[in-house]
């Protein structure tokens, strides 16, 4: 999968053999414990082998895996269902 961050938030999940893709953190909590957050024109190729960065100008970038610190997100879904079904409503 390619996914690029262009205005919006973009952040990457890293689990174990498996990557999720999210405009926000919260929706990662019970999944993952690490996340990588993507900077503007900066491009995520995930494969089932990896992933890698690139910026649109400059090429591969060091990838900064952060510890996901959020609470549980269950209390900011707001009575939806999903996080997804909630961002369409807002």
């Amino acid at each position: 999968m390619i996914t690029a961050r262009f205005g919006s938030p973009l952040v990457i999940g890293v689990g174990r053999g498996e990557y999720f893709v999210s405009s926000d953190a919260s929706p990662l909590v019970g999944r993952t414990d690490r996340i990588v957050y993507l900077a503007d024109h900066q491009i995520a190729v995930l494969t089932p082998d990896g992933f890698s960065v690139l910026h649109r100008d400059q090429g591969k970038v060091c990838i900064d895996i952060q510890p996901l610190e959020t609470e549980s997100g269950e209390a900011s879904l707001e009575g939806f269902e999903h996080f997804m079904l909630k961002e369409i409503y807002e």
